[in-house]
């Protein structure tokens, strides 16, 4: 894995998930002058998977958004049915997502469950209750030293 370029780790008929890779943006509208997601797509896939990657009107094909110093993994469509059938996911919850954040320094929490409605408003989202469910679950952890350590999901399970 090339740390300054995206990847495509995996594909399936009408839609991919793309390794985003820090520095880079899931440009989804607008233009900041940044690395945009959409431009590696149109280069990377094939004519035939690419009609989408050029289509601002529907996102790119990218169904959500990572901060742009992170990393991590983009849903993405490249057929428009394969972006629809990923929007339809997205919008009916019956997708998951995990963050997973290394840091350095003192932690004042073990656990943290928030479980908030956020409303999606013209210019910021909020907190209300007539917004979409949406439930983050921090864990800290340290290791006997001081420093940091990581643990998986699966180790987690076990305790």
């Amino acid at each position: 894995w090339d740390a300054a370029r995206p990847s495509i780790p995996w594909q399936l008929r009408g839609m991919c998930l793309v390794l985003k890779p820090p520095g880079w943006e899931v440009d989804t509208e607008g233009d900041s002058g940044i690395l945009h997601l959409s431009g590696f797509l149109q280069v990377a896939l094939q004519p035939s998977q690419r009609a989408v990657a050029f289509r601002p009107d529907f996102s790119f094909g990218f169904v959500h958004r990572l901060d742009t110093p992170s990393s991590g993994l983009i849903l993405t469509g490249t057929s428009f049915e394969g972006y629809a059938c990923l929007e339809m996911q997205m919008y009916t919850y019956e997708i998951v997502r995990e963050y997973y954040v290394l840091g350095r320094g003192a932690a004042l929490c073990s656990q943290l469950d928030v479980c908030q409605h956020i409303f999606d408003g013209r210019a910021s989202a909020q907190v209300s209750e007539h917004g979409r469910p949406a439930r983050s679950h921090i864990r800290c952890v340290a290791s006997s030293r001081g420093g940091p350590c990581v643990e998986d999901a699966a180790a987690s399970e076990e305790e």
